[in-house]
């Protein structure tokens, strides 16, 4: 006869690496600052017949990935911690509006799995 709580490890094991699994998903979806400003220059770059709004919509979206280094130049200066606390809350899922998708892809695995 198997113990009570072995089934329940096995679930919470499915559980966790199925949470673990779609983050890892989502941040290999998403570019790093460095690749987001690159991108951006690269578009501000060749386009030359933009109307001055949207060159000012390419403008705001070159600062906002700028201050997002410079947060995590300063956080580096500030030791391992910092920079890597910083990196995390970048990089997060729940900050970005992704916990729902984190949410349903552990559903479906461990529905996947238990079936």
């Amino acid at each position: 006869m198997t113990p009570w709580w072995q089934p329940m490890l096995a679930w919470g094991g499915v559980i966790i690496a199925a949470i673990i699994a779609g983050g890892i998903a989502l941040r290999n979806g998403r570019k790093t600052p460095h690749e987001n400003l690159k991108s951006l220059v690269e578009i501000l770059d060749k386009s030359q017949h933009v109307w001055r709004h949207d060159r000012y919509i390419l403008e705001q979206a070159i600062h906002r990935e700028i201050q997002r280094l410079d947060k995590l130049n300063k956080a580096r200066l500030e030791g391992f911690w910092a920079y890597n606390l910083e990196r995390i809350r970048q990089s997060s899922p729940w900050e970005s509006g992704n916990a729902v998708a984190l949410a349903v892809i552990a559903i479906v695995v461990v529905l996947e799995i238990l079936s």
